[in-house]
């Protein structure tokens, strides 16, 4: 997962949702494309609990999905957002990301979708759950440490969650930078180091990252002083 996608879903005020649908309502023949490819790497996910869950949220309007916004991220970014008079989970999905290959062979290509899906499916999974709930966008700058707090909560579970079914699909090289750090300092640690990178140098879409970082590095110490003890 890009971590620039983490910034603009937590961060920035997500402008407008363009055919958001919890079924599959009235799109383009672009988005029924690419909603046609989005239920195919759902299906063949390999971890069916997460298809089937995907699959019953989106029926019963529990989870929407989005392929248009005025702030489209560069993947796919889950949010908490106002739909049909409630707040709710909406992915919005790049058109782009889904149709066209990443920098991978077929095989690969797949894995790494199926890695994404998963991240973001994380997340809403967490939120019906209560364990890290999704918050809508934007937020006041006295309320920075406790946003921080729940981007770093959210984002480590979904996280985890990506570089365990990565371990188990013999794709750990599709997410380099925790792989790098488990190598050099093993996995508690190695998983540590690789996720404050990836959050500490996710692009600054909004200014307002700044007022975060400073939380990170104290919860980032806190856990790196726990791990020594």
């Amino acid at each position: 997962m890009k971590f620039k996608t983490l910034i603009l879903v937590l961060i920035s005020a997500f402008a407008t949702f363009g055919q958001t649908t919890g079924r599959r309502a009235s799109l383009t023949p672009q988005q029924q494309q690419v909603d046609t490819i989005l239920v195919e790497l759902v299906r063949t996910h390999p971890i069916q609990k997460m298809a089937s869950d995907f699959q019953g949220w989106r029926k019963n309007g529990i989870l929407y999905l989005s392929y248009q916004s005025d702030i489209m991220p560069p993947e796919m970014a889950s949010e908490l957002a106002l739909v049909n008079g409630r707040q709710v989970p909406v992915i919005t999905i790049n058109p782009s990301f889904l149709l066209r290959l990443t920098n991978f062979n077929k095989v690969e290509d797949t894995k790494y979708k199926h890695l994404v899906i998963f991240h973001e499916v994380a997340h809403v999974a967490n939120h019906l759950s209560g364990a890290a709930p999704m918050e809508p966008a934007g937020f006041k700058p006295d309320e920075a440490a406790k946003r921080a707090t729940n981007v770093w909560k959210s984002e480590w579970y979904a996280t985890k969650a990506e570089w365990e079914l990565a371990k188990r699909i013999d794709g750990k090289h599709l997410m380099a930078a925790i792989q790098k750090e488990v190598a050099l300092y093993g996995e508690e640690k190695g998983f540590l180091e690789g996720f404050y990178k990836l959050i500490m140098g996710a692009d600054e879409i909004s200014n307002k990252v700044a007022l975060l970082r400073p939380t990170w590095k104290q919860i980032y110490l806190q856990e790196l002083k726990k791990l020594k003890e």
